[in-house]
């Protein structure tokens, strides 16, 4: 009982030391935003994947079907970060040979040591198998579990907070997670910070 308080309590300083990051973050982009978009332009290109997956009035579904032991495997060996194949159903919608893997840091390794959770944090690279594959122009979502995060919200607000003073961060969503047509959990379905976000930041030329 007292390791878990100790635990508990080491991820709650680290929660807020992430969240008066994030504060700083912005605080930084609100000074510093005319100079990031001079450098880097602002002629954003409109991707078909906002509308498909980050509109936030509707949550999305995300079925995962993978062979079982090839989902127990990556879960077995989580903290070497390795892709596997799988096919993914996003609302409804089915897309092949998709690349999947743990992902995470303080949260991969917490997990990892925890034999009664293994409710990891995930990639799923849509060009990982299959080139030029993507989302409605999407190549990468980050699935994050909220790791220590009771209320499910801190993340999504910090988003809320860039994207309101204007600067350039993910889109999120919430998104229901199955596993083989089995219910996994909520977690936050991120934009990754890839190509598709720098095109529909910055454009074409953001390179």
């Amino acid at each position: 009982m007292e390791v878990h308080m100790i635990a508990n309590k080491h991820i709650t300083k680290i929660v807020a030391v992430i969240m008066a990051i994030a504060v700083g973050l912005c605080l930084c982009a609100i000074i510093c935003s005319d100079e990031i978009e001079n450098a880097l332009g602002s002629s954003g290109i409109e991707m078909e994947y906002e509308s498909k997956l980050f509109n936030t009035d509707e949550i999305i579904n995300i079925n995962i079907i993978m062979d079982e032991d090839e989902w127990d495997s990556m879960l077995s060996n989580a903290t070497a970060e390795q892709y596997y194949s799988c096919d993914v159903e996003i609302n409804g919608e089915t897309l092949y040979n998709i690349g999947i893997r743990p992902k995470g840091n303080t949260s991969l390794s917490s997990i990892a040591s925890d034999l009664d959770n293994d409710r990891y944090s995930l990639k799923l690279e849509f060009d990982q198998y299959e080139s030029q594959q993507s989302y409605y122009g999407l190549d990468k979502l980050i699935l994050n579990n909220n790791f220590a995060d009771a209320t499910n919200m801190k993340e999504a607000l910090i988003y809320d907070m860039f994207q309101y003073i204007g600067a350039q961060a993910s889109l999120y969503n919430y998104a229901k997670i199955s596993i083989n047509g089995e219910y996994w959990g909520v977690y936050l379905a991120l934009e990754a910070v890839e190509e598709s976000f720098m095109l529909r930041n910055y454009g074409a030329d953001y390179g």
